[in-house]
């Protein structure tokens, strides 16, 4: 399977709002099944569309344990479509958060330690779960980039961060 390019800050594509999807097309399946494969490749743990030039409100999420690893940690491929959370705990816990699109940048960024989701399926079923521990944390991020915000977005020093960030590329 063709694997796609991953967006880097500080392109448009990733502080921007996306669009709903209106329906699943054969396009869109083809590139959910690239989404999963450029994911994997990188070892991510979730990619949404903007990170791969997409304007559109999908993500894909897996975690696939290493060997000796808590096999039971292992979260199973969840395909996104139109994800919204519609409720946090207001229970809180600091994690460090990497990003595909922020290579080399990690950051503790505070997160509800549950949710509530509703999306959609690829056969356009609608769904709606609760997550927690490390799937709560990886909804929260992925939902965040389909909104145009940033693991940076949450850093104290965030100009000081950018600069940093970019002054290498500058050169």
């Amino acid at each position: 399977m063709t694997t796609l390019p991953i967006i880097e800050y500080p392109n448009d594509i990733l502080t921007s709002p996306t669009k709903k999807i209106r329906e699943v097309t054969t396009e869109l399946t083809g590139l959910i099944d690239q989404m999963v494969a450029t994911m994997r490749a990188v070892d991510g743990l979730g990619l949404a569309a903007p990170q791969v030039g997409h304007t559109i409100r999908l993500t894909v999420i897996e975690y696939r344990p290493d060997k000796g690893e808590n096999k039971r940690a292992a979260i199973p491929l969840l395909v996104l479509i139109n994800p919204k959370i519609i409720s946090r705990s207001s229970e809180e816990e600091i994690g460090e958060e990497g990003c595909l699109s922020l290579p080399g940048i990690e950051l503790d960024v505070a997160r509800s330690l549950r949710i509530k989701v509703r999306a959609e399926t690829t056969t356009g079923e609608q769904i709606q779960f609760r997550a927690t521990g490390l799937l709560a944390r990886i909804i929260q991020h992925e939902v965040d980039h389909l909104d145009g915000k940033l693991i940076i977005d949450y850093a104290p020093r965030r100009a000081a961060l950018i600069k940093q960030y970019l002054a290498p590329r500058d050169k």
